[in-house]
């Protein structure tokens, strides 16, 4: 940053400054060079030399007829008229503290650097604005990167800053990035930012890069096929916000965007605001339509995923009301085979005492052997897998969100599925306590 009043500099010597250069500084990503060219009669030196020599530094280099100025003063001849050069370095992004500049021509100066240099990625990190002061003038040159106020918030689409796919782009491919009134001269490079930013690949072929836009049909475009206009700027910057502002779906809106403007490029059409305009309309049409499917399709899916919850949700119940009824015909079977005790006159009374409970118990093993084999927990695990291969298939075919499938989960199947596990304890409870009862029984017979 500035390490002395550049706002002071520029406002005293306005008159005498005869020349201001900003350049990009070599080695230097984020940095540019500020050269302010002075002539001043003698007198008018001594007291710039009296006022400034203490702001001589590294980054501040003042030169008088080219010989440098230092923080011991200046100890050479000075002539009736003086050359004075100040030079000095400053950062390109600058957020806490207001870049200065004498006119718009300045300004201008600056932004052809920033846009030549800055991309994307470099401020992804940035939360502010870059701040501006420019002397005189009284125009408002903000933008979605510049303001004249401090803290303003920092426009950029929030697509931009999490994909990696765009950070290497220039800024000045985002075309509310650059100031309105200053668009006609960056016209070139914002069409050739807009052009490397929306297309598939480029093609570089020396004098002209070729912009692939659609790697479906193969169409390309180059910046001179494109009207250099501010109105056809203008429309490019509706198209990138169409696109861009909104992280949901972007990319859909990009490919219908590419295929109507590649079919354009196909047949040769000349690309200008009103054809831009053009395409614009159609991108939003199509996009509207394919919303339109996308709901009809989301409707259709959950209405299917709903039936599907619903009928497990029934199968479920059938399978309580199998585990239940299973308990009952246990106990009927028992009950069954003690009655027939009362027809057993023929057997000798110590041999019909231990045969009833031997063939209960006998029954009640090969029951359990089955029931073990099968699994306990056969109905609930059966469905559970079930439930896991269907929540696999809507993941893979369906766009539901995971909200809408954890409700019916939470609604349909857990409490069934819970309230089944529960009758398969006391089934296994039930036909272990009735075992040990008959065991018992067998022991004391």
């Amino acid at each position: 940053m500035e390490e002395f009043d550049v706002s002071s500099v520029l406002s005293i010597y306005d008159d005498e400054i005869y020349k201001i250069d900003i350049n990009s500084v070599p080695d230097s990503a984020l940095n540019y060079l500020y050269n302010i060219f002075i002539k001043l009669d003698e007198q008018k030196t001594r007291l710039f030399i009296d006022s400034n020599y203490r702001n001589c530094s590294n980054n501040i280099k003042i030169y008088i007829n080219k010989f440098p100025l230092s923080s011991g003063g200046y100890g050479e001849p000075l002539k009736d008229i003086n050359d004075i050069t100040i030079t000095f370095e400053n950062n390109l992004i600058s957020t806490e503290q207001s870049l200065i500049f004498r006119d718009k021509d300045d300004f201008q100066k600056y932004l052809e650097v920033f846009f030549s240099k800055v991309k994307i990625g470099d401020l992804c990190n940035v939360e502010r604005k870059i701040v501006y002061k420019i002397i005189n003038a009284n125009q408002d040159f903000s933008s979605s990167l510049f303001s004249k106020k401090m803290n303003e918030d920092l426009e950029l689409y929030s697509i931009f800053k999490n994909e990696k796919l765009y950070k290497d782009q220039k800024v000045v491919g985002i075309i509310e990035s650059v100031p309105k009134a200053l668009r006609v001269k960056q016209g070139y490079q914002m069409i050739e930012g807009f052009l490397s930013i929306l297309s598939d690949r480029t093609i570089d072929k020396g004098k002209a890069t070729e912009f692939v836009i659609s790697l479906g049909n193969r169409s390309y475009i180059t910046v001179n096929d494109i009207e250099n206009t501010e109105e056809t700027v203008g429309i490019l910057g509706e198209i990138q916000k169409f696109i861009f502002v909104s992280s949901e779906k972007y990319y859909d809106r990009l490919n219908i965007f590419r295929n109507i403007f590649s079919d354009k490029i196909e047949n040769k059409v000349d690309i200008n605001a009103e054809v831009l305009k053009q395409i614009l309309d159609e991108s939003k049409l199509h996009y509207n339509l394919f919303i339109g499917d996308k709901i009809k399709q989301f409707v259709l899916e959950k209405q299917k995923v709903t039936e599907d919850y619903l009928k497990l949700s029934g199968e479920i119940v059938k399978r309580i009301n199998v585990v239940t009824d299973e308990i009952p015909k246990q106990l009927l079977t028992i009950i069954g085979v003690i009655i027939t005790t009362f027809f057993l006159k023929g057997i000798d009374q110590t041999i019909r005492i231990w045969i009833v409970p031997l063939l209960a118990l006998i029954y009640l093993l090969v029951l359990i052997i089955f029931r073990w084999k099968r699994g306990w927990y056969f109905e609930s695990e059966n469905l559970e897998m079930q439930k896991k291969l269907m929540d696999e298939s809507y993941e893979e075919l369906y766009t539901l969100n995971d909200e809408f499938i954890q409700k019916l989960d939470n609604e349909y199947f857990k409490p069934k599925l819970k309230e089944l596990k529960q009758m398969e304890n006391l089934s296994l409870g039930v036909t272990v306590f009735i075992a040990i009862v008959i065991g018992a029984w067998f022991l004391w017979a």
